[in-house]
């Protein structure tokens, strides 16, 4: 388990803090989508969550917006979600999360590849 920094929901995208512990990402500022991406495995009731860095992993609504097969998903603005367009407001953060597959909602991650050398597009 993880320690998190705030309410989290199981299937909610998480980001980890320069303190350790995990907050809603959120691609409304870079400080809360270019860190270190998971989702919630589960709410965090003691304070603590597990949290899927890696691998595959189904989420439902009201979480994600998904797009067609195969195409990118998104850190979106909303705090916790992830969705299939990616933010165009000014100074937000443009960071794919994930790959969507609409029949199943499962989504494919591989966020560690990322960590602290990713370079997001800021809008």
């Amino acid at each position: 388990s993880q320690p998190a920094g705030e309410t989290i929901t199981a299937g909610q995208l998480v980001y980890q803090s320069s303190n350790g512990r995990w907050y809603l990402a959120d691609a409304d500022a870079t400080s809360t989508s270019i860190n270190l991406l998971g989702i919630a495995l589960n709410p965090n009731s003691d304070g603590a969550i597990d949290v899927l860095i890696d691998g595959v992993v189904t989420i439902l609504s009201p979480y994600i917006t998904a797009g067609d097969i195969g195409n990118p998903l998104y850190v979106d603005t909303t705090a916790g979600s992830i969705t299939n367009t990616a933010p165009s407001g000014e100074n937000d953060v443009v960071r794919i999360t994930s790959m969507a597959d609409p029949a199943t909602a499962q989504l494919l991650l591989n966020l560690m590849e990322h960590g602290s050398n990713y370079k997001p597009y800021l809008k």
